[in-house]
């Protein structure tokens, strides 16, 4: 379902336009913002699912880190945001400069998921390897 709709969901708000609207309004702008934030709603999924793991698996000074990384990434949105305005001059930059933080945030939480298991895998390997001395 993932790649159909990545691949997919572009081309295919075009066609969703002409069958419910008219034919002037597919041929606008919104076509092309539909499209976008297709692609974004799937960075908003990936993103949601892993932060929610990994907000009930860390600490609470862990959690105030993160918290402060959060704050750092708005204000990369903000900064992506204004650029890509002044340099794409349509409402899709908004939607690009979303998905640049949520690509952002999606990486550093995949980054603490491995990093989480890798100590989980330690702190496994120390065990068992306790149990024999």
């Amino acid at each position: 379902i993932f790649f159909f709709s990545f691949f997919l969901s572009f081309f295919l708000s075009f066609f969703l336009f002409s069958c419910v609207c008219s034919i002037q309004i597919s041929q606008s702008s919104a076509v092309s913002l539909l499209g976008v934030y297709c692609y974004y709603i799937i960075f908003m999924g990936l993103n949601g699912i892993t932060e929610a793991f990994v907000r009930a698996s860390i600490n609470p000074k862990q959690q105030s880190f993160l918290n402060v990384l959060l704050i750092v990434f708005s204000a990369i949105q903000t900064v992506s945001a204004i650029y890509l305005l002044k340099t794409m001059n349509n409402s899709a930059a908004l939607v690009y400069s979303n998905a640049i933080a949520m690509s952002l945030r999606f990486v550093i939480v995949i980054v603490i998921v491995i990093c989480y298991y890798f100590f989980l895998l330690l702190l496994l390997k120390g065990l068992y390897i306790h149990s024999y001395i």
